[in-house]
């Protein structure tokens, strides 16, 4: 396998599009990926070929790290917002 770690911007020529539609396709999870750090990513090339043999399709929350997965499940109807409020209402008041 090649693991050669390719940029956005070689990716983009490799797929034949837009650095920003890779960073849009990165955002939404359609696209493999590697976060380095906040702001640093790399793309497997091993990876990115399978991917569009495979069709090009989402990866359904893979490379999400862990805090990342936690505020997710946490989010969503509303109601853990409605008990951080309960429960701040509660400490302030005393009761």
């Amino acid at each position: 396998m090649d693991d050669l770690l390719l940029v956005a911007d070689e990716v983009a020529t490799l797929i034949r599009c837009s650095k920003l539609t890779i960073y849009g396709m990165v955002s939404k999870r359609k696209i493999p990926f590697i976060k380095l750090s906040r702001r640093l990513l790399r793309f497997r090339k091993s990876e990115i070929m399978d991917w569009i043999e495979g069709g090009a399709k989402g990866i359904e929350g893979k490379n999400l790290d862990n805090k990342r997965k936690r505020r997710m499940k946490t989010s969503g109807t509303g109601n853990n917002i409605r008990g951080i409020v309960k429960k701040a209402k509660k400490d302030v008041m005393g009761s």
